[in-house]
């Protein structure tokens, strides 16, 4: 008994005597898209009309489209071109470079990089001679009141 409540649950139970509804509301076996249908016509009288013209005018057709598909491709070449310059802006990939990367290099070398924040540090407040007032202070000479 408890065997057939544990498998009864997982049978699905299908209907397989109603008609099968398409996502255009009509039943049926096959629906064909209806981009096509509309289409097929479209590509017949376009077909008829290029038996019908003569060859030169069939080549002034072809050289007309291939001049529309030459202004898509360099309109998209634009839209392309001008997506990366705003996207080079909007990342920051154009900033100024680090502080203490000299501006003549913008090598990686580790030799490079230390030699340069080397030579910032020396020439940093911190690391520079101390003033008359600080040297006094260390030597003992100064008050603490």
């Amino acid at each position: 008994m408890a065997n057939q409540q544990a498998t009864n649950h997982n049978v699905h139970i299908t209907d397989r005597t109603a008609p099968k509804v398409t996502s255009y509301g009509r039943s049926g076996e096959d629906e064909h898209d209806p981009l096509l249908l509309l289409l097929l016509p479209l590509l017949l009288l376009l077909l008829l009309l290029l038996l019908l013209l003569s060859p030169l005018l069939l080549l002034l057709l072809l050289l007309l489209l291939l001049l529309l598909l030459l202004l898509l491709l360099l309109l998209l070449l634009l839209l392309l071109l001008l997506s990366e310059s705003d996207s080079d802006s909007i990342d920051g990939s154009a900033r100024p470079p680090f502080p203490f990367s000299s501006p003549a290099s913008d090598s990686s070398d580790s030799s490079d990089s230390g030699s340069s924040e080397q030579s910032w540090l020396l020439s940093s407040p911190l690391t520079s001679e101390p003033s008359d007032h600080q040297s006094s202070f260390w030597k003992g000479e100064g008050s603490f009141g």
